[in-house]
């Protein structure tokens, strides 16, 4: 009991601080312990903002829930003001005059799902309401299948699996005694009880010791830890019920004449044995490989982020999309709503100065997007002298753009261009016979119905080579640090002040979309432009160290857990050895005392075992293709096999008289 009981209290603690460290991420991706949201946009502009966050509070009350709303502070700050019962929470505002000053218009979260009566509510006010429960139940889905902990956690439960019916194993004479004396059914079954008992008593006190560490028993991340423990209890609990049947049936198998030549297992048992080590040999030395992969990727990130503090003040504005309450049930967008929209974004975006601004997007016609785009296009592309190999390679910013990537490369070198033009085209050395193609992107995207051009734009050679800081914040997470440097771009810098032309207003909503502002200036500016269509801030330093943070959250995790594998293995593979070396104690010992090479015997014995490592070392080099890490491994195994044989047969010689008079207990 004593053994079993270390193996399943070691990867039940394992598992809980795997799932802890997974629900601390997605505490990270969600400001508040909610499990639904919803959103307000108030389009009637003489709607009553003091009624409105009364019926809201009112309603919370009534529902006995809590309603977090994010808003701007005076200084710019995001702040969050509290609905319901808790209302008077400290860590939270409480300053119903400054949430006044904000728009209605925005995200609002909530502890538990908001029934219809509350939609109703909020539409009878004029307000558009949308509402959603937050997925936090696919939370052991993506801890199972989707993140770097995924391959080290299914090795885990592989090698409990093994592990446990080793460690069963090492009592199979006594479950061989107990089948004799008729009590060994009664024996299995305490045993499974026993074992699922402390596993069950294990998880609930890691529960228990969650829910205090919350100070919560209902609010969403318990919910979610309560469900991710669940799932790998389940998934536990149906390995201790194959290791127990495999176990059952293979006493049941034993003949009692094998069991006293110390024959533990079956050859069926011993082959399923194998295949499990084998196996779990593959995926460990894939979880190495994703490991080692990581820590290298981190090393990047950690300079990336480096270079993000020139802009550690800046955030990106989240918007709401308001066009559907201005389109005609024929999908036809109000005109002079668009236009007025318009013209807000373009005051917003030109009342930054260039240092208080950072524009950068890619071409739209690069070969990644026009992969699936219709024939019909490219070829129109193609008329208009449009290369998407080119436009890969083409970069749209603004002013202020260039004066960090001056900071960050002080030895770049972009010439002296003039400063009063309505943009400047940058374009490497080698690059230079394809000016042409490049002007011809540029006016496609963005002058095409207009009477500027791009020829009206200053071309400066630089030299190739050079790299650029893309400040690149809007990619997916796993892409988002890989984009960020970028060697040889055309950076096409476009003057915002010279875009004054009506068929060029339309471009204005796009570029403040996808800008990112100084924070503390936003507020003010989204005032006097009249913009309510935003939500929320979110500082994109901040939100990248948190992606770091989870990154390197899971690594931790694969790492404790692989070395918590390496060790099991070891045990794994041991326990093989000694019960094939056991078998055999007899012949070796008779062998040695003839004069015979033993050695030759123990090879044989072995053979299975060293042809099963070397079919999961190839596995791992073809999947893998990382040679030194596949030649480490094997040099690791191939020392474990020679060291653990070579202490079972010190240990059979040792005591090779007794061994052949049938005593195999001193083993």
């Amino acid at each position: 009991m004593r053994w079993r009981a270390t193996v399943i209290c070691i990867f039940v603690l394992l598992l809980t601080c795997l799932s802890f460290g997974a629900v601390k991420e997605y505490g990270n991706d969600i400001k508040y312990p909610v499990q639904a949201a919803f959103s307000l946009v108030a389009s009637n502009k003489d709607v009553d903002k003091g009624h409105v966050l009364d019926r809201i509070e009112a309603l919370a009350e009534q529902e006995h829930i809590q309603i977090y709303r994010p808003y701007l502070d005076h200084t710019g700050k995001e702040a969050t003001y509290l609905f319901g019962t808790n209302g008077k929470k400290t860590a939270y505002s409480s300053n119903r005059k400054e949430l006044l000053t904000n728009d209605l218009s925005g995200m609002y979260y909530t502890t538990r799902s908001l029934p219809s009566s509350f939609e109703t509510a909020m539409t009878e006010l004029g307000l558009t309401y949308k509402g959603a429960d937050l997925p936090w139940y696919l939370l052991p889905y993506y801890f199972l299948f989707t993140n770097l902990r995924s391959l080290a956690i299914w090795t885990l439960f592989f090698v409990f699996a093994l592990l446990l019916f080793a460690v069963k194993l090492m009592y199979a004479k006594k479950s061989m005694i107990l089948r004799s004396l008729g009590l060994f059914e009664h024996y299995s079954r305490r045993e499974l009880l026993q074992d699922l008992l402390l596993m069950g008593a294990s998880f609930a006190v890691s529960i228990l010791l969650f829910i205090l560490y919350q100070g919560s028993i209902s609010n969403v991340f318990v919910k979610s830890f309560t469900l991710l423990i669940l799932t790998n209890a389940v998934i536990l609990l149906l390995l201790m019920l194959a290791v127990h049947a495999l176990f059952f049936i293979n006493i049941r198998s034993l003949k009692a004449l094998a069991i006293l030549k110390n024959k533990r297992a079956t050859p069926l048992v011993l082959f399923v044995w194998l295949v499990g080590i084998c196996l779990s040999s593959v995926i460990f030395g894939l979880s190495l490989h994703k490991s080692l992969e990581t820590i290298g990727k981190s090393a990047n990130d950690i300079q990336v982020l480096g270079k993000w503090d020139t802009a550690k003040d800046f955030a990106e504005i989240t918007w709401l999309e308001t066009l559907s309450a201005h389109t005609d049930e024929n999908h036809q967008i109000d005109s002079d709503y668009l236009k007025e929209e318009n013209q807000r974004y373009q005051h917003f975006l030109l009342s930054f100065s260039d240092s208080e601004v950072i524009y950068s997007e890619p071409s739209s016609l690069n070969e990644t997007n026009l992969q699936s785009a219709p024939d019909d296009f490219k070829k129109e592309l193609k008329t208009n002298g449009v290369d998407p190999r080119i436009a890969s390679k083409v970069r749209y910013v603004n002013q202020g753009f260039m004066l960090k990537n001056k900071d960050i490369f002080p030895n770049n070198d972009y010439g002296r261009p003039a400063a009063d033009v309505a943009g400047v085209i940058y374009i490497p050395k080698h690059m230079m016979g394809d000016a042409d193609s490049i002007l011809n992107i540029v006016n496609y995207e963005w002058f095409q119905y207009s009477s500027l051009k791009a020829n009206q734009l200053v071309v400066q050679e630089v030299p190739n080579g050079q790299k650029s800081f893309l400040f690149n914040h809007k990619e997916d997470q796993q892409d988002i640090f890989a984009q960020q440097e970028e060697v040889d771009t055309i950076l096409v810098q476009l003057n915002f002040s010279f875009m004054t032309e009506p068929s060029l207003l339309t471009k204005f909503g796009e570029m403040a979309q996808k800008s990112i502002y100084r924070q503390a200036l936003i507020r003010d500016r989204l005032t006097q432009a009249g913009l309510t269509n935003f939500s929320s801030l979110t500082n994109v330093s901040n939100h990248l160290i948190l992606e770091r943070h989870k990154i390197l959250s899971q690594l931790i995790g694969s790492v404790i857990a692989l070395t918590v594998l390496a060790i099991a293995q070891c045990f794994i593979i041991y326990e093989y050895i000694v019960s094939l070396m056991k078998q055999k104690a007899k012949k070796i010992s008779v062998w040695f005392l003839m004069g015979q090479k033993s050695l030759v015997l123990i090879g044989r014995l072995l053979l299975p075992l060293a042809l099963c490592l070397f079919l999961a070392i190839g596995m791992m080099g073809i999947l893998t293709g990382n040679r030194l890490m596949v030649l480490g491994i094997g040099l690791l195994y191939l020392g474990e096999i020679v060291c653990m044989s070579f202490f079972a047969y010190q240990a059979i010689l040792k005591h090779r008289i007794q061994i052949i008079k049938g005593d195999f207990d001193i083993l």
